[in-house]
């Protein structure tokens, strides 16, 4: 036999005994055929084979190198010295080995799919969907190329397509458990809880012990409000030991919405124990801390987080927002001198809600709203036709028609609408309560439902199956607020009022309700809704509204009796150290003056009189007031002397109180709707002099009134003699403003026109 018959030979071995699995002699039978023929290509690629089988990728990418320098033309050792070089870790280099394949062979399913699996890894999914869409257009009925490229739809965000793609793999793999829950997934993200769930009995019914499959049924059982029963699929996907390392934090945020403080502590400090979830668990901690008013222990679990990654979704915000309430102004400002001029610009860094605090910038508002909201695009519902009706049929959708700010301002509005016009429904998505507010709410509407059990998807067809024509989201970006039911399409005209200052940024949200001083013309493109401009102030008022009748006196307050006292009733976290300075330049100037703050929490108070003390000021200058019930709380108002207002986020609800006790409020207005509600409350009550546009001149006034006895009491008589009579506590006016306003907007739509700006004082369509 001459020496190439006896390398074939060799070849033929050791082929033959690859595909009997046994490499260690096929390597053998290689060898053997290159001592015959040292250059041959062939046995070189297959000594290369038979040590990717070995798990050897070193002396495989050898033996691959010798075979393609001799033969560049072979596609399939192009492949495989891709395949070792990813089992290198060369990534980059394995996609370049997988491109040679193809230039050799197009048609080369195998390299397509392999390189798009390496491009994955890489993190280039676009590129990585154009594989595998290759791979199939070869191979058509390749079931995982189908998968594989629904998956980079899925990381894409284009989840109706990456939908189509799974149909099309699992019709050729129907069997193959994964591609089950990822389809559910899919699903879910499209606001489809019902159908994801019949992905997760198909995935278990072929693999009971699939921990993916039980862990989308809890995701699934969370989207249907099933919570009880999706902490029980949590803990079930646990028990299979294969949990990735988000399943604790969605088990602990389950409980943690159960109220369970304790059992959710427990799930996220097993979380802290795997470096893939431990920055999120100390975040989460931090959460447990907070709810329980512990704000200093949720401020040492928040650096915790921040240590880890700094850059974690919304932790920033959530840090920030935390230091703010117990006035620790540090981190605050160690974060904006190393971060600059970008310092708010962080996509993903702030919550909408903890930048209104932070910044007077209605651009960056509308950035962390746009981003926030990217949670619910893909949810797309359509727009539903109601059945005509005699009345336009209203929906007051809140978390908070019970005891709250939000409640005390619009009940009056609530029983003052014309039930002969409109047909009053109030959804309560914030739990069952039994309080004298809840009563009031529920005697002032035609229905009264309690949705805090029931899904999103549920919510929104209760509202369609009552036939809603104008859903009003009373919630926004506040606590516990749902904006999923508005996505889902509630109504065919949907409007955020009230409970946020600001924009959404969400789809389903066609209007925002505004007046011309919180949302001035030219503002509109900081706002994704159509602005509805009020002719007076935008916010509701209730003027039936009692007064404590308790005649507290400045000793028992803890006030000097000479003082003149200035006061500020907001929440703590609206206090920023610029502002505190502005204050504390103005007690300077009034040596006789004090600063009446509320007491929220203890570690706050401290830090307060320290920030005092800083400044060249007596601590004991500065007075505390404890929290009190609301007819005793606007009672004692009439202690004070002048109520000095926060930047940039002003008083709203706690200005209108100390407007309605007799309480002048001077503020100083920014650009954002949070900044600037002080002043549409101040123009509405008829005393546009309290408002300010410069912080000069803001703590020049406070300066100047202190000083001038005659000048406040002439304000304070004018403010007794507009009460009653100026459009900001004339609750029938303000009522019928906003019945206008629902009307212009339903209206619109029965014409078959798009939402548009509405100008409530012309009665038209603004220009």
């Amino acid at each position: 036999m001459t020496a190439p018959d006896g390398a074939l030979a060799w070849m033929q071995s050791g082929e033959a005994l690859l595909r009997a699995g046994q490499a260690g002699k096929a390597l053998d039978a290689f060898d053997a055929g290159l001592a015959l023929v040292p250059g041959d290509p062939g046995l070189h690629a297959g000594r290369g084979k038979a040590l990717l089988a070995l798990q050897r990728p070193s002396e495989a990418l050898a033996a691959y190198d010798l075979a393609l320098a001799s033969h560049p033309a072979m596609a399939g050792a192009h492949l495989d010295r891709g395949v070792a070089l990813r089992r290198l870790g060369r990534l980059e280099d394995a996609v370049l080995a997988y491109e040679r394949a193809i230039a050799v062979d197009p048609r080369l399913a195998a390299a397509h799919f392999n390189r798009a699996n390496a491009l994955v890894a890489l993190g280039r999914d676009g590129a990585a969907l154009e594989g595998y869409r290759a791979t199939t257009a070869i191979t058509p009925r390749f079931a995982e190329s189908h998968l594989q490229a629904a998956n980079m739809l899925f990381r894409m965000r284009r989840f109706a397509e990456a939908l189509e793609a799974y149909d099309f793999g699992l019709q050729l793999a129907p069997d193959n458990a994964i591609g089950h829950v990822n389809r559910g997934t899919a699903l879910l993200e499209l606001g489809r809880p019902e159908d994801a769930r019949a992905c997760c009995a198909r995935a278990l019914a072929l693999d009971p012990g699939l921990c993916e499959a039980h862990s989308l049924h809890g995701n699934v059982l969370v989207a249907l409000r099933r919570l009880p029963e999706a902490v029980l699929a949590f803990e079930r996907a646990l028990a299979t030991g294969r949990a990735a390392p988000g399943l604790l934090l969605s088990l602990g945020n389950t409980l943690r919405t159960l109220r369970d403080p304790v059992r959710a502590r427990e799930a996220y400090l097993r979380a802290t124990a795997s470096p893939g979830s431990a920055a999120a668990a100390w975040f989460n901690l931090g959460n447990i801390e907070r709810d329980a008013a512990r704000y200093e222990a949720a401020a040492e679990r928040y650096d915790r987080a921040y240590a880890i990654d700094p850059d974690l979704d919304y932790l920033v915000g959530t840090r920030l927002f935390n230091a703010m309430t117990i006035a620790d102004w540090k981190p605050l400002q160690d974060y904006a001198t190393r971060r600059g001029d970008a310092a708010f610009t962080e996509p993903r860094g702030f919550s909408p809600f903890s930048l209104l605090g932070l910044v007077d910038d209605p651009a960056l508002h509308l950035q962390a709203a746009r981003s926030w909201a990217g949670k619910w695009s893909a949810l797309d519902a359509g727009t539903p036709t109601p059945r005509p009706g005699s009345r336009i049929r209203l929906c007051y959708v809140s978390s908070d028609l019970q005891e709250h700010a939000v409640a005390f301002l619009i009940a009056g509005a609530l029983e003052a609408h014309d039930r002969t016009q409109f047909e009053i429904t109030a959804f309560s998505i914030g739990g069952p309560r039994d309080d004298p507010m809840r009563r009031r709410l529920a005697a002032a509407c035609d229905a009264f439902v309690d949705c805090s059990a029931m899904s999103d998807e549920d919510v929104a067809a209760a509202a369609r199956a009552l036939d809603i024509d104008v859903a009003i989201d009373l919630n926004g970006y506040s606590t516990n607020n749902r904006p999923g039911l508005f996505v889902r399409r509630c109504a065919p005209v949907q409007i955020s009022y009230l409970g946020f200052p600001g924009t959404t940024a969400l789809p389903g949200l066609d209007y925002v309700v505004a007046d011309p001083v919180v949302i001035p013309h030219g503002h509109e493109h900081h706002y994704t809704e159509k602005v509805i401009r009020l002719p007076n102030s935008y916010q509701a008022n209730d003027r039936s509204r009692t007064i404590g009748s308790r005649a507290w006196s400045r000793d028992e307050l803890g006030l000097p009796a000479q003082a003149f006292v200035f006061c500020c009733f907001n929440n703590n976290f609206k206090i920023l150290p610029e502002t505190f300075a502005r204050w504390m330049r103005i007690l300077e100037a009034v040596p006789h003056g004090v600063l009446w703050l509320l007491e929220d929490n203890a570690p706050a108070t401290r830090n307060l009189r320290a920030a005092a003390r800083g400044h060249g000021v007596d601590p004991a200058r500065i007075v505390f007031a404890r929290r009190a019930p609301l007819d005793d709380h606007i009672a004692r108002h009439r202690c004070a002397d002048l109520f000095l207002d926060t930047l940039p986020y002003n008083a709203h609800t706690t200005a209108s109180d100390a407007l309605w006790a007799g309480l002048p409020v001077l503020t100083l207005a920014g650009r954002s709707f949070a900044g600037r509600v002080a002043a549409s409350l101040l123009h509405a009550v008829g005393l546009p002099e309290l408002v300010t546009h410069t912080p000069e001149q803001y703590e020049t006034t406070a300066i100047r009134l202190a000083r001038d006895p005659a000048a406040l009491a002439a304000i304070r008589g004018k403010l007794t003699a507009n009460r009653l009579t100026a459009p900001l506590f004339d609750t029938p006016r303000f009522t019928r403003d906003l019945e206008a306003a629902y009307r212009l907007a339903h209206a619109r739509h029965l014409e078959g026109l798009p939402p548009d700006h509405l100008d409530i004082a012309r009665g038209t369509t603004a220009p």
